[in-house]
Parts: C-alpha cells; sequence; structure tokens
C-alpha cells in the first residue's frame, strides 16, 4: 500500500504493576514517583538508541533496531528502576512487568504497528512482577549473550492471540561499570 514501509524491530511493552491500587491509595504520589521512574527508563530507552512509540498512562512500547539493545535495555532499566526505589523508600514503589517481542512492523506515517506489538505486550502481563520476558524468536537470537542468564518459563495462553506464547525470563541483571558511572538515577 502506498505510504506505507515495513521493517523488523525489537519491541520493547512494559507496564506498571498494580497501578490501579497505587493510583487509588494516593494519586498524587504515585504520579510524582512514577515520573521520576519514567525519567529514568526514557533515558535508558534513548541510551539503547530506542524509540517510544505510544505510552498510555503507566505503559510504554519502544522499538530498536536491534533486538540485543532492546533486552540490554530492559535489563538495565530493570535494575536502574530498582535502584531508584530503593533510593526513594517513602514513594510508592513503582515496578515495571516487561515484554519483548521482534518482528515486522507496518510504518504509517508517525504509527508502527502489527501483531509483533501485541505479542510484546501479552508477554509483558505474564512477566513476573520487575521481570523481563522475551518470545521464543528473541531467545533464538540473544541466547548466546554471555553476561545473561534466560529460564524457559514454557508456553502460556493469553488474550486474543491464537497460539500460546511460548516465554523465557531473562536473569542476571547487571548494569554495567561504564553505564553506571554515565547515567545515575536520581
Amino acid at each position: 500500500m502506498e505510504g506505507r514501509q515495513r521493517r523488523l524491530h525489537g519491541i520493547l511493552a512494559a507496564d506498571v504493576v498494580g497501578y490501579s491500587a497505587l493510583m487509588e491509595a494516593d494519586e498524587d504520589e504515585t504520579v510524582r514517583s512514577l515520573e521520576g521512574c519514567r525519567e529514568v527508563f526514557d533515558g535508558i530507552i534513548e541510551d539503547f538508541s530506542g524509540r517510544i512509540i505510544t505510552t498510555a498512562g503507566d505503559s510504554v512500547i519502544a522499538v530498536f533496531s536491534s533486538v540485543f539493545d532492546a533486552v540490554d535495555c530492559a535489563t538495565e532499566a530493570q535494575t536502574a528502576l530498582s535502584e531508584y526505589n530503593a533510593d526513594n523508600p517513602e514513594s510508592p514503589q513503582i515496578r515495571f512487568r516487561m515484554g519483548i517481542n521482534i518482528g515486522d512492523l507496518m510504518i504509517t506515517g508517525s504509527d508502527m504497528l502489527g501483531n509483533a506489538i501485541n505479542v510484546a505486550a501479552r508477554l509483558e502481563s505474564v512477566a513476573d512482577p520487575g521481570g523481563v520476558f522475551i518470545s521464543d524468536s528473541v531467545y533464538r537470537l540473544v541466547r548466546d549473550k554471555p553476561d545473561i542468564q534466560f529460564q524457559d518459563r514454557g508456553a502460556f495462553r493469553v488474550k486474543n492471540i491464537s497460539e500460546p506464547l511460548h516465554a523465557y525470563s531473562v536473569g542476571g541483571m547487571k548494569r554495567s561499570e561504564e553505564r553506571r558511572v554515565g547515567k545515575e538515577c536520581r
């Protein structure tokens, strides 16, 4: 179709665990804490040359030209967000679930669309709080990364996806010393 392009992207979907309950308990403090976490998270997405394509309240979807960058971004972000929460114990503790997929996306103007985004979002929905789940197709590409461990979490039936999604959790999340020096959490 005219005006549409297709490109392969790594897709990172993230959402805050228990956001509605946090908002119900204290909207002002939750929003302040979320803003601080988003400043950290958005900076890390940028560090890995990612692009945020949409946000809705507590969720973020970002795309990367490399799935390796998406995985590294997610693992580093989870570590940095954990540190942010530890440095701000009086604030509501914002924890994200994250899902990563790879797929061909349609680009129309400023929009990116495709089933690969839906799969990333569904992986996020079954991820552990503070964790990262990756699809089987991502796992096949990144499984030999020496600095990250993966755990086979099996297949999940998820809403509006006909086939079960096979997921792997990402472990061994360590921030590199170079990034720690260059990008401290506030």
